[in-house]
């Protein structure tokens, strides 16, 4: 099933996949809750600045304020339902009447108590009208063994992991579900796998070559002589870059350390998975308002995990297969206060979940912090700065590192980088 999440479709494309007939369209149905859900934040005074904060019902300049349906999903988790206004949204949803947000929330856009509630209630109802859709069809065809959701709207976490626990069938999220995907979206179209070739991360099994297809360092590719000699200069210690050489690195993380890794060639899609990453060990309790400074984010952004698959029952109720940040199962009792950097408000987490065969540098490097503190786990956030695109360079890599006082190393390719001296002192 593909949803459209913010562009002109606004389609549910619901299809069947045979592995003899092929893949089949079988309902296109219009409904474009995927640009409403991000209209609707910007009603929310706390996540929508400037120009994208109104109560008007146009979308004009929507363009400029997509941002706001990724930082929704997460505000939402600061309020509560209200039943009461479940009706009144979905008519928003569809486009049922011309009311906007100041019909419940008031005027001047009301208290912060009731904007959080909307942001809650807004989120509830997108989950239930997706998974209304999702039920229709599972009714139809009974008999199917798996869903596999695509489009801008499979960035809900959410909603995959309400669909997963409730109906109870393996859900598959790709990396890029969103518009970034139509590159291999049109690939395939090209030339399609051959037959019976499984695809990447088609299972825990297998490798994660696409989700980091994308480009080395653009000034520096692994290998470079400008990696050897910037390494040279600054007097960087080459720590390996196999799974047996993950000690240093992972002693530095437990010491309270910040450190951006830089590996390869970059993910694939919206979510960092360890390639270009910013990583934090999540037991050290300043560890989520370092990375939040860091970053210049909000409050109460969360901070998402990146957990050793078999560590996965041991802290979380329902057990999940998450490569891509695609599910937020609940914390078991307890884990929230050991730890504290990655539980949200609501008590869930949005985990990336790793396999030896997915990702074997970074499966040691959570099973030696598991030999130190107990849990396989790191928190991750993508390595940019506020407003800016995952750092791709070398030297915008070191340039961050010397000016960001929470950033404490940089590990590139095998080389671990210090701040220098002399801004160090600075």
């Amino acid at each position: 099933m593909t949803s459209d999440g913010g562009g002109r479709d606004g389609r549910y494309n619901t299809y069947l996949a045979d592995r003899t007939r092929g893949i089949e369209l079988v309902d296109r149905t219009y409904r474009p809750t995927g640009l409403m859900y991000g209209h609707l934040g910007r009603a929310l005074s706390e996540i929508a600045k400037g120009p994208c904060y109104t109560l008007e019902s146009n979308v004009e300049g929507w363009e400029q304020c997509q941002y706001i349906s990724g930082k929704k999903m997460g505000y939402a988790a600061l309020g509560r339902v209200r039943e009461d206004w479940v009706s009144h949204i979905e008519d928003m949803y569809f486009w049922r009447k011309s009311t906007w947000a100041a019909g419940l929330l008031g005027p001047s856009g009301g208290s912060l108590e009731e904007q959080r509630d909307f942001a809650a209630t807004s989120q509830e109802v997108f989950m239930r009208i997706s998974l209304r859709h999702i039920a229709k069809w599972l009714a139809i065809y009974p008999g199917v063994e798996g869903l596999v959701l695509s489009g801008g709207c499979a960035l809900n976490v959410p909603t995959n992991t309400e669909a997963k626990r409730r109906f109870q069938y393996p859900v598959y999220v790709p990396a890029a579900p969103h518009d970034g995907g139509l590159s291999v979206g049109g690939a395939w179209l090209y030339r399609a796998p051959p037959p019976g070739r499984p695809s990447a991360l088609a299972s825990v099994h297998a490798d994660a070559s696409l989700a980091f297809a994308g480009p080395m360092l653009w000034d520096s590719p692994t290998g470079s002589n400008l990696l050897q000699a910037e390494a040279a200069r600054r007097g960087a210690v080459n720590v390996g870059t196999t799974p047996a050489d993950v000690g240093v690195i992972a002693g530095l993380l437990a010491d309270g350390n910040v450190i951006a890794v830089v590996r390869g060639g970059s993910e694939y899609g919206p979510r960092a998975l360890g390639h270009r990453s910013l990583l934090a060990d999540p037991t050290q309790p300043e560890a989520k308002a370092k990375m939040n400074r860091l970053k210049v984010r909000e409050w109460w952004r969360p901070v998402a995990p990146m957990v050793a698959y078999e560590a996965v029952d041991a802290l979380f109720e329902q057990r999940v297969w998450s490569p891509f940040m695609s599910f937020a199962p609940r914390l078991r009792p307890g884990i929230a206060e050991a730890l504290p950097a990655i539980a949200h408000f609501d008590g869930t987490a949005r985990c990336q979940t790793v396999t030896a065969a997915q990702d074997p540098w970074l499966h040691a490097l959570l099973m030696a912090m598991q030999g130190r503190n107990g849990f396989a786990v790191l928190c991750n956030t993508s390595f940019n700065v506020r407003g800016r695109p995952i750092i791709n360079r070398l030297d915008e890599s070191l340039r961050l590192l010397d000016v960001t006082t929470d950033l404490d190393y940089l590990y590139v390719d095998g080389w671990l980088f210090r701040k220098q001296l002399a801004k160090r002192k600075a």
